[in-house]
């Protein structure tokens, strides 16, 4: 049974200078047709697209940070401790 573990070639994370290459291509084709990067945000702002305007902003200033609020009260229920009597197996373990 051949499982998905161990190793495989092209498996894992791409090098460093490979995701600079693919952002550099991106730079590039994006100047090429819209004059600068600038000009392309811009595209993308004025295209009326709600999720390539949500990319642009997130992108331009970072999206904004989640804020969850969270309900700490909580009953807390009192428990009676019983002392049970002493039967002088205090730590022993019997087996048979």
């Amino acid at each position: 049974m051949a499982g998905k573990g161990g190793y495989r070639p092209g498996a894992g994370r791409k090098s460093y200078a490979e995701e600079y290459g693919i952002r550099e291509m991106a730079i590039k084709a994006i100047e090429e047709q819209y004059g600068s990067i600038t000009e392309g945000l811009k595209f993308l702002l004025n295209s009326g697209e709600p999720a390539l305007i949500k990319f642009a902003w997130g992108h331009a200033i970072g999206n904004p940070k989640d804020n969850i609020e969270i309900d700490m009260t909580s009953v807390v229920e009192q428990v009676q401790i019983i002392q049970l009597p002493d039967n002088g197996r205090d730590g022993e373990l019997i087996y048979k």
